[in-house]
């Protein structure tokens, strides 16, 4: 018995110690989000919502982000936001979209990487593209930033994050202002 809790213990130890010793992170996410559009937009996504019979589909997705470990509880790398609202109703629809890379940072408030409380903050360049039945805007470029706060859980073997975050993004004059819901995987 008291080998077997020795031989127990060290194994313990070691995968802690590879764990303390990982540098590289990928991450990817999805959630739902709520918006809060500037002007024109803003009129024609409360019009769209009105329209009975209305499927809205407002996405949230970090496809891909890579990230360094910089200390025991923070990680400097980069992420892919893509941000997708559409509003289809009797064959028409409007097709909202923000495509961002960005520079971002994970700051975990607990001992571990990806577990208990954390902090996200991202910035960077925001491509625009709005689209619809009959036509297709120009892509727009601005630039835009998220905050965030989550919490990190050990699920499955993998280190699940469940975030809200507000997302800010300036396109032209326009301000369009995001918060999301959503989860994601850090491995």
């Amino acid at each position: 018995m008291f080998r077997f809790l020795i031989i127990f213990l060290s194994s313990v130890f070691t995968l802690q110690a590879q764990e303390e010793t990982k540098q590289h992170y990928f991450y990817a996410g999805a959630g739902y989000m709520l918006t809060a559009y500037g002007k024109p937009l803003d009129a024609r996504t409360h019009f769209a919502g009105g329209v009975q019979e209305v499927t809205h589909i407002p996405l949230c997705l970090d496809p891909v982000g890579y990230y360094f470990r910089k200390t025991y509880r923070l990680l400097i790398g980069g992420i892919a936001q893509i941000h997708f609202d559409r509003y289809s109703a009797y064959g028409n629809r409007l097709q909202i979209e923000f495509y961002q890379p960005s520079a971002s940072m994970m700051y975990f408030a607990d001992v571990q990487i990806g577990k208990g409380l954390f902090f996200r903050s991202d910035a960077g360049p925001v491509l625009h593209r709005l689209s619809g039945t009959g036509f297709r805007s120009n892509v727009k470029i601005g630039y835009g930033a998220l905050a965030a706060v989550g919490f990190g859980l050990e699920m499955f073997s993998r280190r699940v994050l469940w975030s809200a975050d507000f997302s800010i993004k300036r396109i032209g004059s326009a301000y369009h202002r995001l918060i999301g819901f959503g989860g994601g995987i850090l491995f």
